[in-house]
């Protein structure tokens, strides 16, 4: 453990003006600035820390920003997945979130994938949202933006573009009625934390 902490201390700098940066599951091509975890050996992960077992090895309220690429649809515990990102990011940190979403063909190739995302996967932590009334979690979220196909949109046709931009507009209606007929491929989500006073 102490050189994990060294990691982070050399990586994270010192004082408020550093952006302290996650990336979660940073695989082989990590965010430039950022701390990387990932349980792969010889990823270019700082740390190597299996993402299903809690609780993540930081302190609370370290970080600004929060990276989570490609990351939610291996994990088994999602609700306790983000009761750790919620504790370990700051008040208003930024928390980026791309998964395959519910129609992709991406979800469904990958023997790890363990589930896929709608627009409203995340609305159990964000208060004024309908299915926030379940309270899965103290863990509370602010919705910035959802957009389908965000990541992979320049490498789409035409018409898939098209739909992306459709289904981000319109997300129930094309969840409901169409997700099936025009598959996109990811879901992108823009969270903050609301760490109320």
């Amino acid at each position: 453990m102490g050189g994990f902490v060294t990691v982070v201390e050399n990586r994270m700098g010192e004082g408020e003006a550093v952006k302290r940066i996650l990336d979660m599951g940073c695989g082989f091509s990590k965010v430039e600035g950022s701390i990387g975890i990932d349980m792969i050996a010889g990823s270019d992960a700082d740390v190597l820390v299996d993402l299903a077992h809690n609780p993540l090895p930081f302190a609370d309220n370290t970080f600004d920003t929060i990276y989570c690429n490609d990351v939610m649809e291996h994990l088994p515990d999602v609700i306790g997945t983000m009761e750790e990102i919620y504790r370990i990011g700051k008040p208003d940190a930024d928390v980026f979130i791309v998964s395959p979403s519910m129609s992709s063909a991406h979800y469904h190739n990958d023997p790890t994938h363990l589930r896929a995302f709608t627009s409203r996967s995340f609305d159990y932590f964000i208060e004024g949202e309908k299915l926030f009334k379940y309270g899965y979690s103290q863990a509370r979220f602010k919705k910035e933006s959802v957009i389908y196909d965000k990541e992979s949109r320049k490498d789409r046709n035409f018409y898939d573009r098209w739909m992306a931009a459709f289904a981000t507009k319109r997300p129930l209606l094309y969840e409901h009625r169409l997700a099936f007929i025009f598959p996109l491929w990811d879901i992108s989500f823009h969270l903050k934390v609301d760490k109320k006073p």
